[in-house]
C-alpha cells in the first residue's frame, strides 16, 4: 500500500463518507434516523470510518469537534419535555 509523502494534505470529502452507497447501503441518500437505532450493518463498522457517533464524520472531534453534537443527541433520542423552552 503507498501512502501519502509526508506534509501532503488530504481532503476527506465528508458528505461523500456519509452517504456511501458502498457503507450504507442502497438507500443512503434517504433520510432514515431509525437506522440508528437498531444495530449497524457491518459494513458500517467494517469501513472504520472516523467519528464519535455511529462512524459519521459530521461531528469530527478532539478540539475541532462540533458544538451541537451533545445537542443533536438530545434531539434524536430525548422527548420534548426534557429540552428545556424560553417564555418570553
Amino acid at each position: 500500500m503507498k501512502y501519502p509523502s509526508q506534509y501532503t494534505n488530504v481532503m476527506i470529502s465528508i458528505i461523500g463518507a456519509n452517504r456511501n452507497p458502498d457503507i450504507w447501503g442502497p438507500d443512503s441518500l434517504e433520510w432514515i434516523p431509525e437506522r440508528w437505532l437498531s444495530p449497524l450493518p457491518s459494513s458500517v463498522s467494517d469501513a472504520h470510518v472516523p467519528g464519535i457517533y455511529s462512524h459519521l464524520m459530521m461531528f469530527m472531534g478532539g478540539g475541532r469537534a462540533c458544538v451541537g453534537f451533545n445537542f443533536w443527541r438530545i434531539e434524536l433520542v430525548g422527548r420534548p419535555s426534557d429540552v428545556p423552552t424560553l417564555s418570553l
